[in-house]
């Protein structure tokens, strides 16, 4: 009967084991999830600023800069645009 009780209490000590090691690549996998979370968040606020821009160059395009004299300009205004849509101080 002890040696039973050995048996089942070592079986018991490895399948805590198993598991507490589970539960932390349980959490690691987790945290990861949030991380991506955070991250397709940010990319999609910032597509949907962008198609904003888009939008309004297409129904306003003088408020968008001079598109056909300087392509530069376009870029510049709509990088101050998705700062300013986005709250950014800078964009890269």
């Amino acid at each position: 009967m002890a040696e039973k009780v050995e048996d089942l209490a070592a079986s018991l000590q490895a399948t805590t084991e198993v598991l507490s090691t589970a539960d932390r690549m349980l959490e690691h996998y987790r945290d990861i999830n949030v991380e991506q979370d955070e991250e397709i968040a940010k990319v999609e606020l910032a597509a949907s600023a962008f198609n904003e821009f888009a939008n309004l160059c297409a129904v306003l395009p003088i408020q968008c800069g001079p598109v056909f004299q300087s392509r530069h300009l376009l870029v510049y205004d709509k990088d101050i645009f998705l700062r300013q849509r986005l709250n950014l101080t800078s964009l890269h």
